[in-house]
């Protein structure tokens, strides 16, 4: 078997718990080292799930020279600080998305990477799920024809709780930072361009936070328009329309199992669906611990130009809606 990958969690949150939950899947990943603000909290996450090491501080895990791997998961706008430790401690990163609340925050850590000469990736999966690989396939193959029309909703109905990393800007919340970055990299690579215009209305939480919110991004060759939230479920279809004929998701396009391809008739004239049980944190792990086997600094893919094109529609976006997030963006 290739070389094993040692990895180490950052934090003992929600994410960190479906990260790790995944991370045992992949027989090419040991469960090395976790580390949370207390050691009471990385004991018992280490005897959740069979890591050998638990720190009781983030700046103790950092000095471990065993480690192959840290992945952050702690709120966004934590993010900064726990990646720029991790860096000057020339560990490699994955950093969970948004990877920081602004570009020049982004900025600094890719300059810490390359100086420190490690792995550095926003953990942005997207691009990496096969039925999302599928449908950017078709489109490059030319079976629906120039892209004219995309259309998705991603919204959840969620309590409102002022405390909750959905809601709370404290923690980085807002429709933005959270699914923005999978519309915005969805819209670029069906288009296969980034925007030229971008508008977004929507609402704010009562902390200034945006609770849901609707994009519309407009390409050269036609538009994108997303509905995002946290407030209602809607409808999981997803269209991406041509000449041609579409491409249609019926589930959630992140991670949806199926994808359908139409003909201009509207006839289905292929589907392909994806049999594997994984997340599409699965696939990144999967592609993460090649990329390290091989000793590249970047992924391939998801690569830190990707990153800045999502912050030059998260900028706008930002300043549209009235959010910053200011507290948290100092260098």
């Amino acid at each position: 078997m290739d070389k094993k990958i040692k990895w180490a969690i950052l934090s003992t949150g929600r994410i960190a718990h479906e990260f790790t939950q995944c991370l045992q899947k992949h027989e090419d990943s040991i469960l090395y080292a976790v580390a949370s603000r207390t050691l009471r909290k990385a004991e018992e996450f280490k005897n959740m799930y069979g890591f050998e090491k638990a720190y009781g501080s983030y700046e103790e895990l950092v000095e471990d020279p065993d480690i192959d791997i840290i992945y952050i998961g702690t709120p966004t706008t934590m993010h900064y600080e726990n990646a720029k430790l991790c860096l000057s401690h020339k560990q490699n990163v994955l950093c969970e998305k948004a990877v920081t609340v602004n570009r020049a925050q982004f900025q600094v850590l890719c300059d810490m990477a390359k100086e420190n000469d490690v792995f550095f990736m926003e953990a942005m999966w997207l691009p990496l799920h096969p039925t999302y690989i599928k449908a950017k396939q078709w489109i490059e193959v030319g079976r629906i024809g120039e892209v004219q029309l995309l259309k998705a909703e991603h919204c959840f109905e969620h309590p409102y709780d002022p405390t909750d990393r959905g809601f709370s800007k404290a923690l980085g919340a807002g429709t933005i930072l959270d699914l923005g970055v999978y519309c915005f990299a969805f819209a670029n690579e069906m288009f296969g361009s980034a925007p030229d215009k971008v508008n977004m209305i929507g609402r704010l939480g009562p902390d200034g936070a945006d609770i849901d919110t609707q994009v519309q991004m407009l390409y050269p060759t036609g538009y994108a328009i997303f509905t995002m939230g946290y407030v209602a479920n809607t409808t999981s279809n997803t269209v991406i329309a041509g000449p041609k004929g579409k491409i249609q998701y019926e589930e959630i396009y992140t991670g949806a199992k199926h994808v359908y391809l139409y003909n201009e008739k509207m006839e289905i004239v292929e589907t392909y669906t994806e049999d594997k049980d994984w997340a599409g944190l699965d696939y990144e792990i999967e592609s993460v611990n090649e990329c390290l086997r091989k000793g590249l600094k970047t992924h391939p893919v998801i690569t830190w130009e990707h990153t800045h094109e999502m912050f030059d529609i998260i900028e706008v976006c930002k300043e549209q809606m009235g959010v910053d997030y200011e507290e948290y963006e100092a260098l």
